[in-house]
């Protein structure tokens, strides 16, 4: 699974409270080119989700953070709720899943939020496959002043961008519609959506994985058994590239079994190149005698 971003998450919490609790979103419509039927459709950030209702109304407000380009698009349903998306664009570099990444994020939440709220230092977040494999869902309490209880529940994907939807309710439980506004997210091209920074190369595990891949695809000898075990790694090589969208994990899996195949041809390219040279020798020395 790939981890939710904590720099890029620290980042956005400043922002997205402070937009839905102090009525900031309030930007400009969304253009009509971008709606489809209702549907929010913004290629240029690789998104598409749909609308809550018939009478949604979208409009976009551009953000100012640290370093990266943000933006947010909120929908008004007839019946008074109001989701918001907020896309940055910057990808993942680390996780949420230790205590001290954790604490900064709820200290950065508590900072956002107007005097006198409180967020409970314990949230809620999981992995979920929903809106997509590798994404995050957040559930925070929140106290305010008149001891009344507000409960947050965001849903976070990274990759070249990060996007994170949110919504607020009275409710203890997750709202319906918003679960429901939020499986209709999806990612126009998940080929744009791979970060180039979402995790850094392990060179020790890919030699490590290359020298045991070379010295088992040595030890096959046999001139069929070598073809069928080519084709299978190709299979399943190719069943991968065309699934990086299912997730980190998928991802993983890709790279280990490049790094096999890769360096099973070529423990295979040098036995056959090594057994060339021997009956050249071979042969060499026969005719010198």
């Amino acid at each position: 699974m790939r981890p939710l971003s904590t720099l890029v998450a620290v980042l956005m919490v400043p922002i997205i409270f402070p937009l839905v609790f102090s009525g900031q979103g309030d930007g400009t419509p969304v253009p009509t080119e971008l709606l489809h039927n209702g549907r929010l459709i913004v290629p240029e950030l690789n998104f598409a989700v749909g609308s809550t209702d018939t009478g949604s109304h979208w409009s976009m407000k551009a953000l100012k953070t640290q370093g990266a380009k943000t933006t947010a698009f909120s929908v008004d349903s007839s019946a008074d709720e109001q989701f918001t998306v907020i896309v940055s664009e910057t990808g993942t570099t680390g996780g949420l899943g230790s205590p001290s990444q954790k604490k900064a994020f709820v200290e950065h939440m508590q900072k956002s939020l107007p005097a006198g709220w409180r967020v409970d230092p314990n949230p809620t977040i999981e992995e979920t496959s929903v809106p997509l494999n590798g994404s995050w869902k957040i559930r925070a309490t929140l106290y305010l002043p008149n001891d009344s209880v507000l409960y947050a529940y965001m849903y976070s994907t990274s990759g070249r961008y990060t996007y994170m939807m949110m919504d607020y309710s009275p409710a203890p439980t997750e709202p319906a519609s918003f679960k429901r506004f939020v499986s209709t997210f999806a990612v126009l091209k998940s080929t744009d959506n791979i970060s180039s920074s979402s995790h850094s190369t392990n060179w020790t595990a890919i030699l490590g994985e290359a020298v045991i891949a070379g010295w088992l695809f040595g030890k096959v000898n046999k001139a069929k058994l070598r073809v069928l075990l080519a084709v299978a790694l190709a299979g399943i090589w190719l069943a991968l590239l065309f699934n990086l969208r299912s997730g980190e994990g998928t991802q993983s899996l890709f790279e280990d079994v490049s790094v096999f195949f890769a360096a099973g041809l070529a423990t295979w390219g040098y036995v056959a190149l090594a057994a060339a040279w021997k009956r050249r020798a071979t042969r060499n020395l026969e005719v010198g005698r």
